[in-house]
């Protein structure tokens, strides 16, 4: 049964991919669904860096679940404002439907520590909200050659592999030209625990975790 919602989750993220994927644009994909950006970007070298939530902490054993936090609750539990200061790009359509960016330092580590990278990379993470309902978190790094990308990949299956709760299971690898993306899936209305690398626009790749329901991703 596992194996049959893991192959069924493999497909449709395989069609929405190939319908989503008109262009090589570092755009492509998890980024696309970010609100347009009412602030204008700084570079990593001019950003304070801030600590990286554990977004995996409920799923691993711990106690914190950032899923449908409100602003206020999120920025209690993750020990920063969110707010355009601290933001390297920061996204208000109102409502309570906000998107931020952050960048969280060079790192060797993502993930509480649990994925080891070669060396270290500019590393930011993003949180959107839907109602002032923290909806989507990624850590994305970047600077990356393909290698590196894929290797990241690897490393994150390999570390994340028995960690989940019971049920969760790893979906077939989706590809399609230079984007790829692999995970872990229970039912569709749990969590996607997934990576993907892609390529930017300047010729480097980028590797983004991503965490989102699996049900809300896809529009279901």
């Amino acid at each position: 049964m596992k194996r049959t919602l893991a192959a069924l989750f493999s497909l449709v993220m395989a069609l929405t991919v190939f319908a989503g994927c008109g262009s090589d644009s570092s755009s492509a994909g998890a980024a696309s669904q970010a609100p347009a950006v009412t602030a204008a970007e700084s570079t990593a070298d001019t950003a304070s860096a801030l600590t990286e939530p554990d977004f995996l902490d409920k799923l691993t054993g711990g106690t914190t679940d950032y899923y449908n936090m409100s602003l206020a609750d999120f920025s209690a539990a993750a020990g920063y404002e969110l707010s355009q200061k601290n933001c390297t790009v920061f996204s208000d359509e109102g409502n309570g439907d906000l998107y931020a960016k952050y960048f969280v330092g060079r790192k060797n580590s993502i993930l509480g520590g649990r994925v080891s990278l070669a060396k270290e990379y500019d590393t930011f993470c993003t949180v959107t909200f839907k109602g002032d309902k923290l909806k989507k978190m990624t850590v994305r790094l970047e600077g990356l050659t393909q290698e590196e990308a894929d290797a990241v990949l690897d490393g994150f299956l390999k570390a994340l592999e028995g960690k989940l709760p019971e049920g969760y299971a790893a979906f077939k690898p989706v590809e399609h030209k230079k984007s790829r993306e692999v995970g872990y899936t229970k039912e569709k209305d749990d969590f996607c625990v997934s990576m993907k690398r892609d390529d930017t626009l300047d010729g480097d790749f980028y590797a983004e975790f991503g965490l989102e329901v699996y049900a809300e991703r896809y529009g279901m």
